[in-house]
């Protein structure tokens, strides 16, 4: 099956639609405003994104993709970076002063500043059911969402993986 693809243009939003594996794949971009610093250092507060809606229903998350995930209903989504992937293993390191770290495919996990992602008692808790529930590994169509700033961000160290269907699509700059 070829490829096909058709651009449509209309008041600021571009939909397309990609042949992929003989499935087709609307995505719409929608221009966003960020609001707030969880990803400092890779996109700034106030700056603009666009948010490739539908990007995932036929693509693969990669590792270190930025995504847009959808949250406890609320309507402005999330934007998150993608560090842990299907097939990842993932474990927690205890450390002292009640405090641990965050291991990906047996490397410590740093942020964009290149300080470790520190897990308090309560972050902790919520991994490692995940740890222990999946053997320490990454299951099918989950990921492990964070920001790039380890001291002030809600990711994954407060509500768990993140399932593929609440991944509103791919962020892009």
């Amino acid at each position: 099956v070829g490829k096909a693809l058709v651009v449509i243009i209309t008041a600021g939003l571009v939909a397309w639609w990609l042949g992929y594996s003989g499935k087709t794949c609307p995505v719409t971009i929608e221009r966003k405003e960020v609001r707030g610093s969880s990803l400092q250092g890779v996109i700034e507060n106030k700056s603009t994104v666009w948010i490739e809606k539908g990007y995932y229903a036929c693509r693969e998350v990669s590792r270190n993709d930025i995504v847009a995930y959808r949250y406890g209903g609320d309507p402005a989504p999330l934007i998150k970076i993608a560090r842990g992937i299907p097939g990842d293993t993932f474990a927690l390191e205890p450390r002292d002063n009640n405090t641990w770290h965050l291991i990906i495919n047996n490397e410590l996990v740093i942020d964009a500043a290149g300080a470790l992602y520190l897990l308090d008692a309560f972050q902790a808790n919520i991994l490692s059911l995940y740890v222990r529930d999946y053997g320490g590994i990454i299951p099918p169509e989950s990921y492990l969402l964070l920001g790039s700033a380890s001291s002030a961000s809600l990711d994954s160290r407060q509500f768990g993986l993140a399932g593929k269907s609440d991944l509103i699509g791919r962020v892009r700059q």
